[in-house]
């Protein structure tokens, strides 16, 4: 991720976004975490500016009479405040946020950012009410960093019972190769039966980390139709070759693949798992590879 744009108490002009998305959508085992960190990092400049303000002045200043600079700020230092006190929220807090959100979806002139930061404050409430408005906003033509952070508070919000599939399936098959990634990621987590072909699917498609994805997804369906993409990117060498990534981005994938193959429960190439073992220099690495060669000795 790139670094967060601080808020300053002048109108400005609409900037890059305050994630670099490309970078960020890259893995989906463990997005939530990522988003969640994402704020943390956020948070703590947010405090600065707002550590005298409580939740009822945000609240109050994210209100459409105060100009868009001031609302997008004000919700910036709310998802610190979420994160850091979800305990002392006041009643009534969740429907206030609906709200809010609800109604910037239908302004053409809201500042994405202001969405975007109502999105992830729902997606770390984990309200039940926030299906209707989240799946509004999937389907709206609003900017496509929102629509990324409703499908993953929808991930977060929304159950297998929901009836979501229709929507995951429209998200698996969009031809925005970022959606798809976040659809993927849905499919895993609230996608039906009827959502595993569509994944299955996704293992051809043109792009890359796209099909990792859906190894990934699929992995935590129980489904080992990836299993061999998977064996592939437990494989740094691989991984250097072919994602385009620094190191740190190499192994998330080598971990997410072991994690998934452990999942599944398939012994993956035990040359490679010892060699991981022994020397890669990424000790979640050590350790996960450590765990599937005991796993594969004890059975």
């Amino acid at each position: 991720m790139s670094d967060p744009v601080e808020p300053d108490n002048a109108e400005d002009t609409q900037d890059e976004s305050f994630f670099n998305w490309s970078i960020m959508l890259r893995w989906f085992l463990i997005p939530s975490i990522v988003v969640a960190v994402g704020i943390s990092v956020v948070g703590l400049i947010a405090v600065i500016t707002t550590q005298e303000k409580g939740t009822s002045e945000l609240l109050f200043e994210m209100g459409p009479q105060n100009a868009p600079a001031r609302r997008w700020q004000a919700a910036y230092g709310l998802s610190a405040l979420v994160l850091a006190k979800p305990d002392d929220l006041p009643v009534g807090f969740a429907s206030q946020i609906i709200e809010y959100f609800d109604h910037s979806i239908d302004r053409d002139d809201e500042d994405p950012r202001f969405r975007q930061f109502l999105a992830l404050i729902l997606l770390n409430l984990r309200d039940r009410q926030a299906l209707p408005v989240l799946k509004k906003a999937i389907t709206s033509p609003i900017d496509i960093e929102t629509r990324i952070c409703a499908v993953m508070a929808l991930s977060e919000v929304g159950v297998v019972g929901d009836g979501l599939s229709p929507l995951v399936l429209e998200l698996i098959r969009d031809d925005d190769p970022a959606i798809r990634k976040v659809g993927i990621y849905a499919a895993g987590r609230i996608g039906g039966p009827e959502t595993l072909e569509p994944l299955r699917e996704r293992l051809e498609d043109n792009v890359l980390d796209v099909r990792w994805n859906a190894a990934l997804s699929l992995a935590r369906r129980g489904d080992a139709s990836g299993s061999t993409l998977l064996g592939s990117m437990m494989d740094r060498d691989y991984v250097r070759d072919n994602g385009n990534l620094d190191w740190d981005g190499e192994s998330r994938v080598v971990r997410n693949a072991l994690i998934a193959l452990a999942q599944l429960q398939v012994t993956p190439n035990t040359e490679l798992l010892s060699q991981l073992a022994a020397n890669d220099k990424d000790p979640e690495v050590r350790r996960l590879a450590n765990h599937a060669l005991q796993t594969a000795q004890s059975n």
